[in-house]
């Protein structure tokens, strides 16, 4: 930049990297940037320009101080301080090998629990929010949202307008088809709305009443969860997050719906409705296993053993999907979760045979 190297990269990336520039390198008038690319493989390209920086009060928040954190075969929990108020959140999948009907239900819990840590009772909300890009390939994509209300939950919907569904195959690739969802129980008087991403906070901040954005690009979802007065006592709420993918794998050049919804009559609401009615059933079922599977590995291997089994218990489960097949059989199929999706490759199915 006017003479100055400002940045310097060896290798490759697949996506857009943001250098913030020193504005005393910067002069009135006309400035130059140049830039020098060397390629000897070929068949790359090179695409940059120059950005501003959205100017917002996200800096002024005070940032709430992590405690601890725990890390289980189905949950993640980390433990805050957020200045007079504790704060418990707790990431779950109940990825239970031994309930298939649990074990391919699409949705997962954030679990909250706060109380006060002074003695005093405090106003307490929490926000949730959740980018439209986890539906997307890549983030230019353009998704539609809705935002609508069942006999038990609020909810958010969110999904590209393309929908290819199982139509695309290459490497440094996304799921961009079926749909996400953010669910709340209506007795928790949550309140939903989606902004452009860069919104979210800043609107939770303000309290300012957003209209709900229905088409766009990286929108957010957004949460906002009343906890009312919190004293010493702790106060528990939790959203469900979903993913209906509508067809999970293309088999044989037939397309398989996953195992939750292999008749095809099942729907997401379904699931989340069932989900939410359960969810201290299955909380507990969770840490149970959680419990069984830590105590197994450490008899059989010991403390570092037992946290490697957590880690890839939970790694390799994400890596494969539960399908019946036309004939009627169960499949457990390994599929890549950011690439092809290709199916029971040597490099998923080595990794994960000691486990199956």
């Amino acid at each position: 930049l006017n003479g100055k190297k400002i940045y310097d990269k060896k290798g490759f990336t697949s996506s857009f990297q943001y250098i913030a520039l020193n504005k005393t390198d910067l002069k009135s008038g006309k400035n130059t940037i140049a830039i020098h690319l060397v390629n000897t493989a070929g068949g790359r390209f090179l695409d940059f320009g120059l950005v501003d920086k959205q100017v917002d009060d996200v800096d002024k928040i005070q940032l709430a101080e992590q405690k601890k954190v725990e890390v289980t075969a189905t949950q993640t929990s980390y433990s805050f301080t957020a200045g007079k108020v504790d704060l418990q959140l707790t990431f779950t999948s109940p990825l239970l090998m031994n309930d298939l009907n649990l074990l391919s239900r699409p949705v997962s819990y954030i679990s909250y629990q706060v109380k006060a840590n002074d003695g005093k009772n405090h106003t307490v909300k929490v926000l949730f929010s959740a980018s439209s890009n986890i539906a997307v390939y890549t983030p230019s994509q353009e998704v539609s949202t809705q935002k609508y209300v069942t006999d038990k939950l609020s909810i958010l919907k969110t999904g590209t307008i393309e929908q290819p569904i199982l139509q695309k195959g290459a490497d440094d690739m996304r799921i961009d088809w079926g749909y996400f969802y953010v669910a709340a129980p209506k007795t928790t008087n949550a309140m939903q709305y989606v902004t452009l991403g860069d919104a979210a906070v800043d609107a939770f901040t303000k309290g300012a009443v957003i209209s709900t954005v229905s088409k766009g690009k990286s929108l957010s979802l957004n949460t906002v969860i009343p906890f009312g007065t919190v004293g010493k006592t702790v106060k528990e709420r939790f959203v469900e997050l979903g993913y209906d993918e509508i067809y999970a794998i293309q088999y044989f050049k037939t397309n398989l719906r996953p195992w939750w919804n292999t008749s095809g009559k099942q729907s997401m609401e379904g699931q989340l409705a069932s989900a939410a009615d359960e969810y201290k059933t299955v909380m507990q079922k969770c840490t149970a296993f959680d419990k069984q599977v830590y105590a197994d590995a450490l008899k059989s291997g010991g403390k570092n053993y037992a946290h490697l089994c957590i880690l890839a218990y939970r790694q390799s489960i994400a890596a494969h999907t539960l399908v019946k097949s036309p004939q009627g059989e169960i499949l457990w199929l390994s599929k890549e979760n950011n690439s092809g999706g290709f199916i029971n490759t040597v490099d998923v199915t080595y990794p994960s045979a000691p486990l199956y």
